[in-house]
């Protein structure tokens, strides 16, 4: 009886590691981020595009530049580089694909897009009041 008991004992400890390390798995999954940012380092005087200080060619393979992608949305949003402030842009990880993240404002307004890396194309555009 006590054999059991200490049978039933074990089997019980052994399926709570096994609970246990299931979980962390899939806290590590959760955690996981897979955004590369490049904030640092100013590129231009009129502008605030940023770079990663530790390498002098963030754009991916085959990609558009920072430049390029910039003029795509300044032309979807009908606004020239001069009137806007706060600019952003990053290179990120979203919806499946390398993309820029721009951030920029103008007059009362935060924008926000997403342009794939290689394409050119926008993903995501949002406009919203500051």
């Amino acid at each position: 009886m006590k054999e059991k008991q200490n049978r039933d004992k074990l089997l019980i400890i052994a399926l709570l590691v096994i609970i246990i390390l299931l979980l962390v798995m899939i806290l590590i999954l959760f955690l996981k981020d897979d955004k590369i940012s490049f904030r640092n380092q100013n590129l231009n005087q009129n502008s605030d595009v940023y770079e990663n200080e530790n390498s002098t060619n963030t754009n991916p393979t085959n990609s558009i530049s920072k430049e390029k992608a910039l003029e795509i949305v300044l032309e979807d949003a009908k606004l020239n580089q001069k009137d806007i402030y706060d600019l952003s842009i990053e290179l990120d990880y979203k919806y499946n694909q390398m993309v820029y993240e721009i951030d920029f404002n103008y007059q009362n307004y935060e924008y926000e897009y997403y342009v794939n890396c290689e394409t050119g194309k926008i993903i995501h555009s949002f406009k919203e009041r500051d």
